[in-house]
């Protein structure tokens, strides 16, 4: 059985009601529930302590840093690709010209 829990809320973040329904309940409490906005949250959200609490969006200044140090990481993934290729061109190169000089 499918199980939906709501957390009713105020706009100032007061708790109005909790509530786990089935699919059935679920449409009738919405039916007979005066209008309201309705958001689903996401399970690994949900409050541990029964009170909601939101996170502040980061400051432009976070933001860019964050965006600097993904370019960073993109930069030295990159980079250790090109010297791998490079290694493993210089190791067939070197390894057929070994071939060549034993054959001479």
């Amino acid at each position: 059985m499918n199980v939906i829990v709501l957390h009713g809320v105020s706009m100032n973040g007061h708790l109005k009601f909790r509530k786990k329904l089935s699919r059935l309940q679920f449409q009738k409490f919405m039916t007979e529930h005066p209008s309201a906005v309705v958001a689903p949250m996401p399970r690994r959200l949900w409050p541990s302590d029964r009170r909601c609490d939101f996170v502040e969006p980061k400051s432009e200044e976070q933001q860019a840093r964050a965006v600097l140090f993904r370019a960073r990481q993109r930069l030295v993934h990159q980079r250790t690709d090109l010297v791998n290729a490079l290694r493993a061109i210089l190791y067939e190169c070197a390894a057929t010209s070994s071939r060549k000089a034993a054959t001479t």
